[in-house]
């Protein structure tokens, strides 16, 4: 049996995400996703995620992203500051 072991850093991020509004998860999953899109060892993603990672990437070339000065609010209310 595999047991995977997650970094301290890792975990404590994921257990920020968890205490999130589930609208604001999906986001961070969806920016997750895109990042490990990225990788050379990414898992392979299934249609359905793979939608959302363009979705994503639509939203940024719209320009729907949060300014600088609303990330910071952001991290700030999480302590992640």
């Amino acid at each position: 049996m595999i047991q995977w072991v997650m970094t301290k850093r890792l975990d404590d991020a994921i257990a920020k995400v968890r205490a999130l509004p589930e609208d604001d998860q999906d986001h961070v999953a969806d920016v997750l996703f895109a990042v490990l899109q990225t990788q050379k060892n990414a898992p392979d993603l299934n249609d359905e995620e793979l939608r959302i990672v363009e979705r994503s990437r639509e939203s940024v070339r719209r320009g729907d992203i949060a300014t600088d000065t609303e990330m910071e609010e952001v991290w700030g209310r999480f302590g992640l500051a």
